[in-house]
């Protein structure tokens, strides 16, 4: 899995993970070091966005949990 995190503070050191790889039902994107209002979006291997979340957080700490239902098996970005 490809998780890319894009902070608006430029100094800023996001650590992204992505859990369970593969993922079954639900994926689960956890950040570090990430504030202030956020996206995620996934794409699948066309380029075509799938999903997009957004939310705001403010401790430097997120888990976003993604349901997959619905989602083709395959790649994403």
């Amino acid at each position: 899995a490809l998780v890319y995190v894009n902070s608006q503070e430029p100094s800023a050191q996001v650590g992204a993970t992505l859990s369970p790889n593969p993922v079954a039902q639900e994926a689960l994107f956890t950040l570090k070091n990430a504030e202030g209002p956020l996206t995620l979006n996934v794409y699948d291997m066309q380029g075509k966005l799938v999903l997009t979340r957004h939310w705001t957080n403010s401790d430097g700490f997120s888990i976003v949990s993604v349901p997959t239902a619905g989602m083709d098996a395959g790649l994403y970005l």
